[in-house]
């Protein structure tokens, strides 16, 4: 299944401000509208003038920059704009081809996404410091994890970056299990370095702590709904099976992915 921002009205226009903001880090809404200048095929001998209609059609109301901030693809900072942490980085991932996947730009970890998970500044940093060869296997299973949400049928337009966190944090949990299961190992992670790989326990045990938490509020939310349509006494929970049934849909049922828009 195909991102549904790629497709349709201003499809062209998201996939290479993605593409961009990827390689590129942030920017500016100018030195966004020089880059796509630079990508018209024609080569226009005045990239001035072209970028600069460029710029008008960026940042007019309900432009492609507004309608991707909207959608919590990119976020504005300043002057400039950057790829959400999650949503907006896992995203630009799947335009490119597995094997031809670039190296790309870590400053789009903004202060508010690491003051909530410190653990995942440290992990950045460190990742950074290895080389290119050393970190693209990282970079290739965060598509391959991307790609996993997109064939079960997540839209990602229609949820929060935060809720695409949620999703995207269960579902690299899973592929870790499935990696285990399977006796083998992450091909990215054969190549860390031991602080690395101790920093590593550090972000997934805190991953996994916020993915208990956010699967508890949903496991609640699951019963507040079952008790107002009378399938649940408002007193409480039945029997234990009502919340083992809400951790089985969160985890299994492809179609909890698809309600969720």
């Amino acid at each position: 299944m195909r991102n549904q921002i790629f497709s349709g009205k201003g499809a062209k226009n998201n996939e290479q401000i993605l593409r961009i903001l990827f390689e590129k880090g942030q920017l500016t809404a100018w030195g966004l509208s020089k880059e796509l200048a630079l990508l018209d095929p024609k080569k226009p001998k005045d990239s001035y003038h072209k970028a600069q209609k460029i710029q008008s059609v960026l940042l007019r109301k309900n432009g492609r920059l507004e309608d991707l901030v909207n959608k919590e693809f990119i976020e504005k900072k300043e002057n400039t704009y950057l790829l959400t942490a999650t949503k907006g980085f896992c995203s630009a991932t799947t335009l490119f081809d597995e094997e031809k996947l670039p190296k790309p730009s870590l400053d789009f970890f903004s202060e508010d996404v690491v003051s909530l998970v410190p653990e995942l500044k440290i992990f950045i940093q460190m990742l950074a410091n290895l080389s290119y060869t050393q970190s693209k296997e990282g970079y290739r299973e965060v598509r391959k994890v991307t790609m996993n949400l997109l064939d079960k049928g997540l839209h990602f337009e229609k949820i929060s970056n935060e809720e695409f966190g949620r999703f995207y944090n269960d579902e690299f949990e899973q592929y870790c299990l499935n990696l285990l299961k399977a006796g083998s190992k992450s091909p990215a992670y054969a190549e860390w370095t031991p602080e690395l790989k101790e920093a590593s326990y550090k972000l997934i045990a805190k991953l996994s702590d916020m993915c208990q938490v956010y699967l508890k509020e949903l496991v609640q939310l699951g019963i507040e709904y079952k008790q107002k349509s009378g399938q649940l006494p408002v007193h409480g929970i039945a029997n234990c099976d009502d919340e083992e049934y809400f951790k089985r849909s969160y985890r299994q049922s492809p179609s909890l992915y698809r309600t969720i828009r």
